[in-house]
């Protein structure tokens, strides 16, 4: 599940045999499922803007070097579970050129502060980002565009996590307030047994 076989393990059938005996029943290498979040089931596409701002420098870059390459998107998606130790190898945006690999970057290397982060991934496609690959397409080589679009990975993630933020609120909230409700069920039931042996009738409120 490291990074850079990721592509591969999606375009190619890939088999391993060890010492002449076939790993895997001699089936083709696969990368395992990741069941969403609730309410993250559908991969979240964002279109990347046509300009970005550099956050070292202020400046505005352009996306696509001034229209002569295609816009790019970023897709999102989630993992019901913390991906931080499970899926470590997977816990990250891939850069992407067409289908073609070319780096990446661990989710919890951006500067996202949210316990979602933790089950958010995804990949960008944006051809302007193909010069900065570096020979172990690994992280991209610095520059405007670059710090640009991380930083936009950063607050599009940052979003989409406090979606789900406010989700766990509003289920929290809900259950503190049926919680209660069932407090104040019983306390009234506690009162009113005292009630009718004292006066023979119920009290209200």
């Amino acid at each position: 599940e490291h990074p850079q076989m990721i592509r591969t393990l999606e375009f190619c059938n890939v088999y391993v045999v060890l010492n002449g005996t076939p790993v895997n029943e001699g089936k083709p290498l696969s990368l395992s499922k990741i069941p969403p979040l609730q309410g993250g089931e559908a991969p979240r596409i964002v279109a990347i803007p046509e300009t970005l701002t550099d956050p070292a420098y202020k400046t505005t870059v352009s996306t696509t070097e001034h229209g002569k390459l295609p816009s790019g998107k970023l897709v999102l998606l989630t993992s019901a579970k913390s991906m931080r130790w499970s899926k470590k190898g997977r816990h990250s945006v891939t850069y992407k050129v067409g289908s073609e690999y070319i780096g990446y970057v661990p989710v919890m290397e951006l500067d996202i502060q949210s316990p979602f982060r933790d089950q958010i991934y995804g990949e960008c496609s944006l051809a302007a980002l193909e010069p900065f690959q570096q020979n172990d397409r690994g992280p991209l080589a610095d520059g405007p565009l670059t710090r640009a679009v991380k930083e936009f990975i950063s607050e599009q993630i940052t979003k989409y996590a406090k979606e789900f933020e406010a989700k766990e609120k509003k289920k929290y909230d809900q259950k503190e307030k049926s919680e209660l409700s069932k407090i104040n069920e019983a306390l009234d039931r506690w009162k009113n047994q005292f009630l009718e042996n004292l006066f023979g009738g119920k009290g209200t409120g």
